[in-house]
């Protein structure tokens, strides 16, 4: 079976793969560029680190979207959830045939504030 080597650009999964592929919006992509370009002047193996973690999570959201949480403390929004990796929150919503990913904060950041811009 082609699973152990296939790649993220393979048009479809199969049933064993999971329900979900993610998408991530484009806020999503520029939080992370953002952070990784920030990790990377302090210490690049440690944005090196985060990237893989970010990306591990996500293929497991993909898996299994209910392991994050609803943040009725954050937002109004209940098909949000939020999914904790290193210190930042992934901020995404799923249905039966995609996950979006659409922030990726710092956990120690008005994450409210962040979100009133239209996820919540």
């Amino acid at each position: 079976m082609r699973r152990a080597n296939a790649s993220r650009s393979d048009a479809g999964a199969s049933p064993d793969e999971g329900r979900s592929r993610a998408r991530f919006t484009l806020p999503a992509r520029s939080d992370l560029l953002e952070l990784i370009e920030f990790l990377v002047e302090r210490d690049p193996s440690v944005a090196e680190q985060t990237l893989k973690a970010t990306e591990r999570s996500v293929r497991r959201l993909e898996k299994y979207p209910e392991l994050g949480h609803r943040r009725s403390d954050l937002v109004d929004n209940s098909k949000l959830r939020f999914f904790s990796v290193r210190g930042y929150l992934v901020v995404y919503r799923s249905n039966s045939s995609r996950l979006d990913v659409l922030r990726i904060l710092h956990g120690r950041r008005d994450a409210r504030a962040q979100l009133g811009a239209g996820e919540g």
